[in-house]
């Protein structure tokens, strides 16, 4: 959310831009939603790394969560 609030900003960033920026953003929650409802969290690294390395699975919490920041 940062890096995309910070694309935003600047001058020379025209409201074309800047619906691009935003609909390839909710296009990228889709597609996490998507692979976490499948199981599979190969769109974060860093959770996947550390559920493997400890081998633990993810909890209905964070996977519902995820897949509700989808449909929000």
């Amino acid at each position: 959310m940062n890096e995309l609030s910070l694309s935003l900003q600047g001058r020379t960033m025209t409201i074309f831009d800047a619906s691009h920026k935003v609909s390839a953003f909710k296009r990228k929650i889709d597609y996490w939603a998507q692979c976490t409802t499948k199981g599979k969290f190969e769109c974060f690294p860093i959770m996947q790394a550390f559920l493997e390395e400890n081998d633990e699975q993810a909890s209905t919490n964070i996977v519902n969560e995820i897949i509700s920041t989808s449909n929000s």
